[in-house]
């Protein structure tokens, strides 16, 4: 065993001289240095050190309490420091610190009671960027009980709703939505933030026209209140559904919209998505050397916020992205990882999108057996969530699957309820692939050429999606199953 160093053994023993030493002073004696390192640090410090030392100093506050006579000086002292410990802790995304002073304020006999209805929510969207979504619920639940106006109480309720549409407890979501509305005006900014979050509950059930009108709406009233954040939001999520029905040059510009207004808001969080879905555009639109700059960033964004929901997403659309652009290896990597902060996240939504994902990483890599498994468990998710779009794509991968094995009629059956489901959500992409695969699965099982007029028809769908690799992709498959099918100028190989 290594003898520790000189320098090391005097730092150690006198740590433990001086806690000793501290020790064997007496309760008052303790209580009198802490409170002059308040006096003294409080005079002393500038703005920012103070910002830094303020959690510190709440602890020298709170032992210099038990002063005689001086109990209510260092309270007060003890709540005016935690408050700048908060405040300083949310600027530096510092969750755990944010959590652990709003919690002291909530419970200290010195916190303003006009407050704590806002620190309760502080504090649930810091377990909530962290993963932990229960006390994230239990929190705003509480700043629900400590509201002390309508305003206070739906800014509440809409963040507790948030949390289960995102944990796909659609009904829940909807009625706390509703409540919350019903308790901010209209012209009030949260009221907006309310419609886009409403909105995009809609477009997750597939309830597109509906979702997009609201989401329409959404912006529009967040420009006249003056809410550029929430703008940058409303225009990030109508992105995506351009870019889902068909309109990618549209979405594009809704994105670098989104980008430029979360920027002017100095909104780190819509940044960071508004990188993320541009990476999944031009992946889907076979930009490839430029959607990984945009999921690079967006990732490096993520981490810096500690937005742990975030960073699962992300890493969700750059694995779909990289199996599209067959680098198997990574994408695998990245789809692992975000299965692992869904779960811890509690996102069933993404997870579900997630474990589909990969079955089709599966399935590409001749893993069929896992892949069956993993697309008949996404797709499960996807029914019990209502989310039609999710549940189309389940369908397609499972009647690939199926084709695979030679079972054509459950193929089939499976592709008429995909078309269903991809004409409800209006995705042109979706809807080309289902008449795809149906001409494929009909001259399989019925021994035929594939009929080249409905082929057709369904590729126009998908380039009006921007998706130019896919038909790419379908062709080759086309091509490979049924030798000497025509290609696109009607020669064969």
């Amino acid at each position: 065993m290594t003898e520790p160093g000189a320098e090391t053994a005097y730092l150690f023993r006198h740590a433990l001289v001086r806690a000793g030493a501290y020790e064997l002073q007496l309760p008052q004696d303790r209580a009198a240095l802490h409170a002059l390192a308040v006096d003294v640090l409080e005079e002393l410090l500038d703005s920012e050190t103070l910002d830094s030392a303020a959690l510190e100093l709440a602890d020298h506050a709170h032992a210099a309490a038990q002063l005689e006579g001086k109990a209510e000086r260092y309270l007060q002292a003890e709540a005016r420091f935690l408050g700048r410990a908060h405040a300083h802790s949310r600027r530096r995304y510092a969750h755990g610190n944010v959590i652990g002073t709003g919690r002291r304020l909530l419970e200290h006999p010195y916190g303003v009671a006009e407050t704590r209805s806002e620190l309760a929510r502080t504090v649930g969207f810091a377990h909530m960027h962290q993963g932990e979504m229960q006390d994230a619920i239990n929190s705003f639940q509480q700043a629900a009980v400590h509201a002390l106006s309508d305003e206070q109480r739906g800014r509440a309720l809409m963040a507790e709703a948030d949390i289960y549409r995102n944990m796909t407890r659609f009904t829940e979501a909807e009625k706390l939505f509703r409540e919350a509305l019903e308790c901010l005006p209209e012209g009030h900014a949260d009221h907006a933030v309310v419609l886009r979050q409403l909105a995009t509950l809609y477009l997750m059930q597939g309830q597109v026209p509906q979702g997009e009108e609201l989401m329409r709406q959404a912006l529009q009233a967040s420009l006249a209140a003056g809410d550029t954040s929430s703008a940058a939001r409303c225009e990030a999520n109508l992105g995506v559904v351009m870019m889902r029905t068909g309109r990618p040059a549209e979405a594009e510009q809704a994105f670098v919209r989104a980008g430029e207004l979360a920027e002017k808001a100095g909104d780190r969080t819509t940044v960071a998505l508004a990188n993320e879905n541009l990476g999944a555009l031009l992946a889907q639109t076979g930009r490839m050397q430029d959607f990984e700059t945009c999921f690079q960033l967006a990732m490096e964004q993520a981490r810096q916020l500690g937005d742990r929901p975030l960073l699962a997403s992300i890493l969700t659309d750059r694995g779909h992205a990289l199996t599209e652009a067959e680098r198997f290896s990574e994408a695998e990597t990245a789809m692992r990882d975000a299965i692992e902060l869904h779960r811890e996240t509690r996102n069933l939504g993404k997870l579900a999108t997630t474990l589909g994902n990969l079955g089709v990483l599966y399935f590409r890599t001749g893993r069929k057996a896992e892949a069956l498994r993993l697309t008949r468990e996404s797709l499960a998710m996807h029914q019990a969530s209502g989310d039609a779009g999710a549940e189309c794509v389940g369908r397609l991968n499972l009647s690939d699957t199926l084709f695979e094995d030679g079972d054509f009629e459950e193929a089939l059956r499976e592709l008429e309820r995909a078309a269903l489901l991809a004409e409800q959500v209006r995705d042109p992409r979706l809807q080309g692939y289902t008449v795809c695969h149906r001409v494929m699965t009909l001259a399989r099982r019925d021994n035929v050429a594939p009929d080249q007029a409905e082929w057709r028809r369904g590729i126009e769908f998908i380039r009006q999606s921007g998706d130019l690799a896919a038909i790419g992709r379908l062709e080759a498959e086309l091509r490979e199953r049924f030798p000497g099918t025509p290609d696109r100028d009607g020669q064969g190989d």
